[in-house]
């Protein structure tokens, strides 16, 4: 939906067998027929690989999406990067995007561990009737199981807006982020299981569409929300939610710690649902730099219309559970701005 709109992509999962054919690992969706099934091996033998300086010479390209590749496809199962960087050179107004210096795909147990790595600029492309932001993720992945990325830092500044996230994910499960330093996390095409520990994200913050459950402990972030469910996917996050001991510094116009907007007329090909359930167990807002007169609230206002019969009506969250929330300028937070978007919320607050 919006700038970057399309034909849609067909329902996708990755998971585990064992040698009998029992399926170990949850499924995200029902499947009315499958139309097509790969199954790869899981090697059972660790490998790492270590160390490397690299440096990509950025083409000269229109600014399409016509992505180059230019990387090192992680398609072997149990396997970890170690210690590589990767810098960028040679970056001017316009260029095509890569797909990913660093690339998994339809694998299991991959770290991606100690990486020095290099977000691109920002460039604009012609999208679905307006011109929209184009980039390229250093690290890009997909359809894969346990994937952890540990003590991942980038060479710019986080809080740099000139350049653009440094990683994406489509269709991944049980995604670990630890110990790393970055503009944003961002989980596209939906997110299975995911935890941030110990991370620092920067302008472009937290991305979120999935399922299953979703845990951010110890770890801080800037921008306009804390956790932005993305609008483009119709803002769903089929599970829970909890954010554990963080902090969060507000840009912006934000003003509530989850953003989501869906007004309930487009068809996203699923039912487009928030957290069913949302707990804060010690959240920090540093305010300071935000309008004292503003007010602050933990769910948004994402439905305009709302009363309004619609097609395809956005799904909110039924609980939510307070403890520890906390401005630094002393302001209160209310739940949300229209209660009645939310009519059969609970709320348990200490």
């Amino acid at each position: 939906y919006g700038g970057n709109a399309n034909n849609g992509t067909a329902a996708t999962d990755a998971f585990m067998i064992d040698a009998e054919g029992n399926i170990l690992t949850d499924l995200d969706w029902d499947y009315p027929e499958i139309t097509r099934a790969t199954a790869r091996r899981i090697d059972e033998t660790p490998l790492t690989v270590k160390g490397g300086i690299f440096t990509t010479i950025a083409n000269q390209q229109e600014s399409f999406y016509k992505y180059h590749g230019r990387n090192i496809n992680i398609l072997r199962s149990n396997t970890t990067i170690k210690g590589i960087t990767h810098y960028v050179t040679g970056e001017g107004d316009h260029g095509a995007p890569y797909s990913g210096f660093l690339s998994v795909g339809e694998t299991y147990n991959v770290k991606l561990k100690d990486c020095l790595l290099t977000p691109h600029f920002i460039y604009w492309t012609q999208g679905n009737g307006m011109m929209v932001p184009m980039g390229t993720y250093d690290i890009n992945t997909g359809a894969s199981l346990s994937v952890t990325l540990d003590g991942i830092r980038q060479t710019i500044d986080i809080m740099d807006r000139r350049y653009w996230g440094l990683m994406g994910s489509n269709f991944c499960k049980d995604f670990v982020m630890k110990d790393c330093e970055m503009s944003r996390f961002d989980a596209h095409m939906g997110v299975t299981n995911a935890k941030i520990i110990r991370s620092k994200l920067g302008h472009q913050c937290l991305n979120l569409i999935g399922h299953g459950k979703f845990l951010i402990e110890d770890s801080e972030a800037f921008g306009n929300a804390f956790i932005n469910l993305r609008g483009d996917y119709g803002c769903i996050f089929d599970g829970s939610v909890k954010i554990k001991n963080c902090v969060w510094t507000p840009g912006g116009n934000g003003s509530s710690v989850i953003a989501a907007g869906n007004g309930g007329t487009h068809d996203f090909g699923y039912e487009c649902r928030m957290p069913s359930s949302v707990e804060i167990d010690g959240l920090t807002v540093r305010d300071g730099e935000t309008d004292p007169e503003k007010q602050f609230y933990i769910l948004p206002d994402y439905d305009k219309t709302f009363g309004e019969e619609k097609p395809f009506p956005y799904i909110p969250t039924k609980k939510l559970k307070i403890s520890g929330l906390k401005a630094e300028s002393g302001r209160s937070f209310k739940v949300c701005a229209r209660p009645e978007e939310y009519p059969d919320l609970a709320v348990v607050q200490k």
